[in-house]
């Protein structure tokens, strides 16, 4: 499918299974307009579910699918034998009418009919005939919530231990704050910080406390004065804000004695650790606490939801797009490419615990991994090992940062599929 098929594919996944159908949303439309609804018409409900159809000609088929009973629906088209669905039409009103239409090869198949609140229910099943052999509408295996349960209780172990490593890494950071040892508490600040980037599927089940550990930066006000800025931005405003003590050089020595330049280099010190008990340290140590109440809440029962695992898979990217790449969440360290590598760390063990169920879904998954790889391997060209830093984006030519946001967008093509493929359905009776 090309680049062009899956944005429109997207568009239309509140109502069918984005990315993987040929056929369109027509037009949706009460009861006294149904008649100028394009399509077969069919009756769907728990008490009509597929009626009007009972079969015909392979190839193109459009439908007007009408919902008489007295509950929204859910309504499927679902090969019998391999149970891939074609069409998931979402939220029929009751008494409207919705229009789709796909192509289907020769084979059995049947109508499935789910109310939030009802049994599900399905058609007869029906035969389609005919040696058509012109293109089809891909179905996808429907992951209902009982397949997500292993991918959740994973992804949700995993976060647990992990959160307990943040703990640590913020107990470091909180001692080299106390200590006035600027470089090892910036250092230690992005051991941290990327710890905390890789729970990318669980933000949302973080809340309140996820909120005051790494909150969005105020638009218009400088981090360092934002009087409500907590957790790791403002952290990162106060250290980056202020300079090392910068050492003596031998050729100044010899200007001075050796006992008024230890003077000075420790008047220097003094100054900068009351710096950062002052301004760094009550910010640390709140971190600290909100870190270690996550870390006892978490998973007691708060995990992310079945949706959350598909969503996070494009969306942890989709905010290094909208927010790294603007500058949005830097509050005075330029680590955007940092952030992004680590970002990119956080996709791939998202859709770890999903791979089993990617298999047999996503007919992309191999090319979404290839993406990955080169846009961490583009990232990682600016990274600098001899002394662990990182060209800051700002310093990026106007080519390279085209380049790093055509490999983001491209990569985030690819990524948004899962979120389709995996876009959690009601099962339909055996």
């Amino acid at each position: 499918m090309g680049f062009a098929a899956r944005g429109a594919a997207r568009a239309l996944s509140a109502t069918l299974l984005a990315g993987v159908l040929g056929g369109a949303l027509l037009s949706t439309a009460s009861a006294d307009e149904a008649s100028v609804i394009a399509g077969t018409p069919v009756g769907v409900g728990q008490g009509s579910c597929g009626s009007g159809w009972s079969g015909g000609d392979a190839g193109p088929l459009t439908f007007a699918l009408t919902n008489g009973s007295s509950a929204i629906q859910e309504v499927q088209i679902q090969d019998t034998t391999s149970k891939r669905i074609f069409v998931d039409v979402e939220d029929l009103g009751i008494g409207a009418t919705r229009s789709v239409a796909l192509a289907l090869a020769a084979g059995r198949y049947r109508f499935l009919c789910l109310a939030a609140d009802g049994a599900p229910s399905a058609s007869p099943a029906w035969q389609l005939t005919g040696d058509y052999s012109g293109a089809t509408t891909p179905g996808a295996l429907p992951a209902t919530a009982n397949d997500f349960v292993r991918a959740v209780d994973t992804y949700s172990a995993w976060t647990q231990g992990q959160l307990i490593h943040l703990g640590a890494d913020v107990a470091t950071l909180r001692a080299a704050v106390a200590a006035g040892n600027l470089v090892g508490a910036r250092r230690a600040y992005r051991v941290a910080h990327r710890q905390y980037l890789l729970l990318g599927a669980a933000y949302g089940a973080f809340g309140d406390a996820g909120t005051a550990i790494d909150p969005q930066l105020t638009a218009g006000v400088t981090p360092l004065r934002d009087p409500e800025l907590t957790g790791f931005p403002k952290l990162e405003a106060v250290l980056w804000h202020a300079r090392p003590v910068a050492r003596v050089k031998p050729a100044e020595r010899t200007r001075m004695s050796r006992h008024r330049a230890l003077r000075s280099t420790r008047r220097a010190q003094r100054r900068l650790t009351a710096y950062l008990r002052r301004n760094a340290t009550p910010v640390a140590t709140r971190l600290a606490g909100d870190v270690a109440a996550l870390t006892r809440t978490f998973n007691h029962p708060v995990q992310p939801a079945n949706i959350d695992m598909g969503l996070r898979s494009h969306e942890i990217l989709e905010d290094a797009l909208r927010s790294e790449l603007l500058g949005r969440n830097d509050a005075g360290a330029h680590l955007t490419l940092f952030d992004i590598d680590a970002m990119i760390d956080a996709t791939r063990d998202v859709i770890a615990p999903l791979r089993g169920l990617l298999a047999t879904r996503d007919a992309d998954l191999a090319t979404t991994d290839a993406w990955l790889a080169r846009l961490q391997a583009y990232v990682d060209a600016f990274h600098h090992t001899a002394t662990d830093s990182w060209t800051p984006y700002q310093r990026l030519s106007s080519a390279q940062r085209r380049r790093l946001q055509a490999t983001l967008s491209q990569t985030l093509e690819y990524l948004s599929e899962i979120a389709v493929v995996l876009d959690p359905v009601q099962a339909g009776p055996a």
